[in-house]
């Protein structure tokens, strides 16, 4: 993908688009010039394309062949200008790992649990991020690098259907009314599965056993009751876990798929779990800046009906199916 947006830039611009000097430094360090009179579109896609940090550029050729055709621009909710959206998502390689642990009843028994390959949103979905797409703002602690919070599940499974449609890809959710199901070979974004999300927060195949997601350290890697000043913090503002994924542990819980049943561990499938086929309530997980270290270790379940939306603690992170 850089090497194509070399390609690009060099035919729209006439030359490399770095080409002078120390070229090494450049690549590493400095960003292309501007190619005067492009759309904004063609702008952004060109410096995505060359972002230095692969986490932050397309996700695959797919992605990129649909912004080309024009499936990916959208208008932004308060005006008429029209850009190309983008998503920082993290490709976490699919693996086996041990999934619960030993402190709490409902996260035994520890079982050895397999997941394909997904993607995962690098951050949890900031107010920018929803106020760009669903034109509303229901934070409590209002800031566009805040977690956006104060939602319900249906809100989540809401947001990542509109989402879908306007980057073009195929929605996975069937919503009416409070019957959702979901069609996990589609392209577009979704909630993470119950295990996607242990298994990120973990450190995926990289893991290397910390308790919070990142960690030891509790304060190097969350913003929680101890730290947080009883308030959220803009995202990325600790540190990442091994996969660069930020924010897994504290800020706001994040709304997972998966109904919660207390005994499903003891009963769950080794491979690509989804949780039971029904429920009264969702699994959320991570906890929040309100909580106790205990509470927002990467083994910790909590749960909650999915029309409940708490004041200000309730937020979700993005994921995707692999579908190439």
């Amino acid at each position: 993908i850089y090497s194509f947006g070399v390609l690009l830039y060099e035919l729209l611009s006439g030359h490399p688009p770095f080409n002078k000097g120390d070229i090494t430094y450049q690549i590493l360090n400095e960003k292309a010039e501007t190619i005067p009179g492009l759309s904004d579109s063609m702008e952004s896609l060109i410096s995505r394309c060359l972002e230095k940090d692969y986490t932050e550029r397309f996700n695959d050729f797919k992605d990129v062949l649909k912004v080309l055709s024009g499936d990916r621009i959208s208008s932004k909710p308060t005006g008429g200008k029209r850009e190309a959206m983008s998503v920082a998502m993290v490709y976490v390689e699919g693996g086996s790992f041990e999934m619960g642990s030993n402190e709490n009843s409902d996260e035994k028994p520890v079982h050895n649990v397999t997941v394909d390959s997904f993607w995962m949103g690098k951050f949890e979905v900031t107010q920018k991020e929803w106020q760009r797409v669903m034109g509303t703002n229901p934070s409590n602690f209002k800031g566009e690098d805040l977690p956006v919070e104060s939602i319900t599940w249906y809100d989540a499974a809401r947001f990542c259907n509109r989402l879908s449609e306007q980057e073009g890809f195929d929605p996975v959710y069937t919503i009416n009314g409070t019957q959702v199901t979901c069609d996990f070979t589609k392209s577009g974004y979704r909630l993470p599965t119950e295990a996607e999300w242990e298994y990120a927060a973990r450190g995926g195949n990289q893991s290397r056993g910390y308790t919070y997601s990142g960690s030891n350290n509790v304060d190097s890697v969350a913003w929680y009751y101890d730290n947080s000043g009883i308030k959220t913090h803009p995202v990325g503002t600790k540190q990442p876990n091994e996969l660069g994924l930020y924010d897994m542990s504290g800020n706001v819980w994040e709304w997972c798929w998966d109904w919660y049943d207390k005994k499903y561990y003891a009963q769950s499938p080794s491979k690509n779990p989804k949780g039971p086929s029904s429920g009264a309530q969702r699994v959320r997980r991570g906890g929040s800046w309100d909580l106790l270290a205990e509470d927002i270790r990467s083994a910790y379940r909590n749960h909650s009906a999915p029309s409940y939306s708490n004041i200000y603690g309730f937020g979700f992170r993005l994921s995707r199916t692999v579908t190439f």
